[in-house]
């Protein structure tokens, strides 16, 4: 099938595999694939797990928290945790937890890269970061006045990142405490961090 016909519309690796991807579609299900070689040595999308719809609503962004648990999320406000090992698993996915508390779609998830915090950026303004692992809210950030459209950590976790669609981009201490520093952007457009020095 052509990559249009599925809609997706966010991609990450699998940690278990280089040659495995995760896809995520406006439709709200969760996909895996495996990257074969055709007879004429192009590359191919072979779909490996397709299942229910995982999401109601479009699904916005996926993260994997560690190489066994992946986050997913979207338009239906929440965050649902995926254990992914093993693979055969997820012909018939239960998630293991549902966060919740965001009041509209979230648009972008982030790990720290001690895997102790989760982040997720949200239409309702706000920053919510997690313990995925004790599934718990830590704390909710406000200083946007629109949507958040991306987060990031930075390498060493001490700090979290935030942009949206007001044009600023807060920077944030880890955990969560303070806003450190508040920038003005001149674009209108939706940012994407990588992860910054």
């Amino acid at each position: 099938r052509k990559p249009a016909d599925l809609q997706d519309q966010v991609l990450c690796g699998d940690p278990h595999s280089c040659h495995r991807w995760v896809s995520g579609s406006g439709d709200g299900l969760l996909r895996w694939w495996e990257i074969g070689v055709n007879p004429d040595h192009t590359l191919a999308l072979i779909p490996l797990v397709n299942g229910d719809r995982h999401h109601q609503g479009s699904l916005n962004a996926l993260v994997f928290i560690t190489p066994h648990l992946l986050a997913s999320a979207g338009a239906d406000k929440i965050i649902n945790l995926w254990p992914t090992d093993p693979l055969a698993s997820l012909a018939d996915p239960q998630p293991m937890a549902s966060l919740t508390g965001n009041r509209l779609a979230i648009q972008a998830l982030a790990v720290d890269p001690q895997a102790q915090y989760l982040a997720s950026g949200s239409s309702d303004a706000t920053v919510k970061v997690w313990d995925p692992h004790d599934h718990r809210l830590i704390a909710t950030l406000k200083g946007h006045t629109a949507a958040v459209k991306t987060v990031a950590f930075s390498p060493d976790g001490q700090y979290l990142a935030s942009a949206g669609n007001d044009r600023t981009i807060q920077i944030w201490e880890t955990p969560p405490e303070q806003l450190l520093l508040h920038l003005i952007s001149d674009l209108n457009t939706q940012m994407h961090f990588q992860n910054f020095p």
